[in-house]
């Protein structure tokens, strides 16, 4: 629904990177917190996290050749649930390393929002070649 109403998707996943970053972290600092506020913050990484699959099907459709749309959603798809699979054994392994989930999470959300700082910046890049 944002995604159509904001008429840019790419836009939206960029935000929602940064917005899972920063919800990932707010969650690890708030450990110690009251019940309620873990609430929230899980309800924040929640929105942010959650509904960016389809929003990203969508673009990878729109940048496609007509012709390729299959192959190129297949491939995504494929990277993806790679990392679906080895995400889990990572996370898991940080975390047993580490004796705490605070590294894990800290690693992740430090992941999305490179990727999302990289991926506005190379936007950003591309919108001042192409200008």
């Amino acid at each position: 629904w944002l995604a159509d109403r904001l008429g840019r998707g790419l836009l939206l996943l960029y935000l929602l990177s940064l917005g899972t970053s920063a919800a990932l972290m707010l969650l690890v600092w708030s450990a110690t917190a009251p019940s309620a506020w873990i609430y929230v913050c899980v309800a924040l990484v929640g929105a942010t996290s959650m509904g960016w699959n389809g929003v990203y099907m969508a673009e990878l459709a729109r940048l496609a050749p007509p012709a390729l749309i299959g192959d190129v959603t297949s491939a995504a798809n494929l990277f993806g649930f790679v990392g679906s699979v080895c995400g889990p054994v990572a996370f898991a392994v940080i975390a047993s390393r580490t004796a705490s989930f605070d590294w894990s999470f800290v690693l992740i959300a430090a992941q999305v929002g490179v990727f999302g700082i990289f991926a506005i910046w190379r936007h950003g890049r591309s919108d001042v070649a192409n200008g």
